[in-house]
């Protein structure tokens, strides 16, 4: 695992001062789904076996490959190395894909029935559907 409180690469993080927003953490191998073709990340938390808590907010995949997880430090303290369990927040994560599987059946439906008028990608934002239409009369 390594960490970044936000500024630069460290080697522990801790909650001295209460909760610490911005930590980014990134693990050898991840459960968790990053932000890609307009479907949100997950959201999760990865705990170390000493006992801290992040609470994952969101994660991107870099160009390298490299799954970036932004995370707030809820308790304890986290240090590059550590053995973590990491746990995506499953109820979001179905949803998620129900949303997701929705969106392309509304983008056919949208093709086959009034094409080319409706061709423009769904915008997906967590559990519901945002489409729009060059159309400028009722569907």
């Amino acid at each position: 695992m390594a960490l970044s409180d936000g500024d630069e690469l460290t080697d522990a993080v801790s909650t001295d001062d209460g909760a610490k927003e911005g930590v980014l953490v990134v693990l050898d191998r991840t459960p968790f789904y990053a932000e890609s073709g307009g479907q949100v990340a997950d959201t999760g938390v990865i705990a170390t076996a000493g006992g801290a808590h992040l609470a994952v907010t969101a994660c991107k995949k870099t160009p390298k490959g490299y799954y970036v997880h932004t995370c707030t430090l809820l308790d304890g303290v986290v240090q590059a190395g550590d053995k973590v369990i990491a746990s995506v927040e499953r109820d979001r994560r179905h949803a998620i894909m129900r949303n997701h599987t929705g969106a392309h059946l509304l983008q056919k439906l949208c093709e086959k029935c009034w094409a080319p008028m409706c061709i423009r990608p769904a915008r997906m934002r967590t559990t519901s559907v945002c489409a729009s239409t060059s159309r400028t009369s009722t569907l």
